[in-house]
């Protein structure tokens, strides 16, 4: 089976902000799989993603966003065999651009992967 990435704002519950999570949404084999990013954003600003207009600040988090994608897709296609827990490993374990999970940094100490904080 192909494997689908795509940015998402999730709206499940907001922030005290008042924001949302942007997250990093990976489906394979129909089975979905979310990597919370560092970005927090209004569902207006979400929106405004795609306009062509937006503001300087908007604009430099939709780039960054848009890099971030083409980077998971690019790792996700290279894996031999695609796992989320070899994608994990592969990206998004000490990747910046990440809020890391526990569940993660488990399989690191597991393997003596060494960890950044």
């Amino acid at each position: 089976m192909s494997l689908s990435i795509s940015i998402v704002l999730d709206n499940r519950r907001a922030k005290k902000t008042g924001k949302f999570p942007v997250k990093l949404l990976a489906i394979f084999n129909r089975e979905p799989q979310r990597y919370q990013t560092i970005y927090d954003l209004s569902e207006e600003e979400f929106k405004n993603l795609s306009a062509k207009k937006k503001s300087e600040g908007l604009l430099k988090v939709s780039e960054e966003l848009r890099q971030l994608q083409r980077r998971a897709e690019e790792v996700g296609e290279g894996l031999r065999t695609f796992t989320f827990a070899a994608f994990e490993k592969a990206f998004i374990l000490n990747n910046p651009s990440f809020h890391q999970r526990k569940a993660i940094k488990e399989i690191a100490a597991l393997e003596n992967l060494p960890l950044s904080k």
